[in-house]
């Protein structure tokens, strides 16, 4: 195990656009020994213990998330509550499971975007983290999704909402793109990353975007927290 500790890789499905291996790298002030555990399906991951054995830090991503939550020995209060785990370690032979998407998201947003009424898309990992926070913390907000049959409305909302001072967050995959009309500027946090095309439709329509780097920074700064500990 010693002689693993400083191997770092990635779960999830089409992932070769990570940046995560740049990020440590950046993080860290050094090169990093990276993998990415790319899988077609839950059923081609092999048992996480045997994983952490070869790569001690591991994250998480999607679709994965659930399915490795469902599979830790420990969880932290933040992956119990989300369902949802982002990285994992090894701990006297038990899998730990986290999630430091979480404490990225309200940090960011009790920064940046306090006073807003979020719009949420979609209804995947992400969306109900944010939507678990906003809960808790009491912010009014709404959902849009294709499972909830109203993303298609979004127009609509934001005409009607347009005396809010609004702020779309997109949670939805990579493979959705951005097709709204606003009546009056907006701010849009993506929280994906690298997104060319979603980030020209928003600016050329007037708003303002944010993409999921910083999320991506900042969650890997707990990630590497709970690696260390």
């Amino acid at each position: 195990m010693k002689n693993q500790k400083n191997k770092y890789a990635l779960i999830g499905k089409n992932i070769q656009h990570s940046k995560s291996p740049e990020m440590y790298k950046k993080l860290l002030g050094h090169e990093v020994d990276y993998t990415f555990l790319d899988y077609e399906s839950e059923k081609k991951i092999p048992p996480l213990n045997e994983l952490l054995e070869k790569y001690c830090r591991i994250s998480v991503t999607a679709p994965y998330k659930n399915y490795v939550f469902r599979h830790c020995d420990i969880l932290s209060e933040q992956a119990q509550a989300l369902e949802a785990v982002n990285a994992i370690k090894l701990k006297n032979a038990e899998v730990i499971g986290t999630n430091t998407d979480a404490l990225a998201f309200e940090e960011i947003f009790s920064s940046k975007y306090l006073g807003t009424y979020p719009i949420i898309l979609g209804d995947g990992a992400m969306s109900r983290l944010a939507q678990q926070y906003f809960k808790k913390t009491g912010v009014e907000h709404i959902v849009l999704s294709r499972k909830r049959k109203n993303l298609e409305q979004i127009d609509q909302y934001l005409h009607e909402l347009s005396d809010r001072s609004l702020l779309i967050i997109n949670a939805c995959g990579r493979s959705y793109n951005f097709d709204f009309k606003s009546p009056k500027p907006l701010k849009v946090w993506d929280l994906n990353y690298s997104m060319p095309e979603q980030q020209n439709y928003v600016l050329k329509s007037g708003h303002e975007y944010t993409d999921g780097e910083d999320l991506l920074i900042r969650q890997a700064e707990y990630a590497l927290s709970f690696w260390n500990s």
